[in-house]
Formats: C-alpha cells, sequence, structure tokens
C-alpha cells in the first residue's frame, strides 16, 4: 500500500532500553538496540513512512542530581539526527506523548529541548519537524 501514510509513533520504539531489563531500568542504563534501530532506519526507503520523534526524556538518562535547564546526561544518544538523517525532515513529527510526559521532563520540556537539540538545522527543517509534516499527513482544515 505504497500510497497509505505510515506513521511509526515513538521513534518505533528505539528509545527505550535494549533489552538489558528491569535491572538496566532501575540503574538508569537506557540503550537503543543497535539491530532494531538500524531496521527501523532502513523503513525509510519507503517514502510513505513518517516517523514521530519524542521528546528527550524518552531516549536521554536524566542527570543525577537533575540539571537545570538540561535535565539531562550529556552527550544524549544521537536518535534525532540518525532519524533525520534516514527519514528527512519532510517524514519526521514532534509527538510529545502526553499524558505520561508530565511525569517526565514535563510537556514544555518535551517541545523545547527537541527544538534547542535542532536548532543548528535549517528554519525550513524545523518547520516541517514541529508542524508543517504532521499537517501534511493529518490535513486538518482551518
Amino acid at each position: 500500500m505504497p500510497r497509505l501514510p505510515i506513521v511509526l509513533e515513538h521513534m518505533a520504539g528505539q528509545h527505550g532500553l535494549s533489552g538489558r531489563g528491569q535491572a538496566a531500568e532501575r540503574s538508569g542504563n537506557r540503550q537503543v538496540d543497535d539491530r532494531g534501530l538500524r531496521a527501523v532506519l532502513d523503513l525509510a526507503r519507503f517514502p510513505n513512512v513518517y516517523v514521530k520523534i519524542t521528546g528527550l526524556g524518552e531516549f536521554a538518562e536524566r542527570a543525577m542530581p537533575v540539571t537545570h535547564p538540561f535535565p539531562f546526561v550529556r552527550p544524549i544518544p544521537p536518535l534525532l539526527d540518525q532519524f533525520r538523517d534516514a527519514f528527512g525532515p519532510g517524514r519526521l513529527m514532534w509527538g510529545s506523548d502526553y499524558p505520561p510526559v508530565s511525569i517526565r521532563e514535563g510537556y514544555a520540556n518535551a517541545l523545547q529541548l527537541p527544538m534547542q537539540e535542532l536548532a543548528g538545522r535549517s528554519d525550513a527543517d524545523r518547520a516541517q519537524i514541529f508542524g508543517e509534516t504532521a499537517l501534511k499527513v493529518f490535513p486538518i482544515r482551518r
């Protein structure tokens, strides 16, 4: 069904733990499964596949003690760049994960921090990721 838009939510699950189980989750060791990531990025060959990127709290390790204004350990995993490089900005869209985001970094940070991480990209790229792609896939009439 090459004309059917397919949207992969939550970066197709590539933001979580890589089978390391609850011990890794308790220790804060959030790893990405490289095989799974490669398989998902390979889906970029299909022009009808889109991906929702998430707030950083879904894949970056929280700094302890929490730091302000950036609450995550640097460097964060390079997932935003990997998805942008594979799919291009015209097939990425931001998603908040509301309401669970409220207990992680908060809704405002879930939007603002990825915007800051992608600040080096062109205005056109960021406009696509943070609105235009979603309007193309989900054509809301005003």
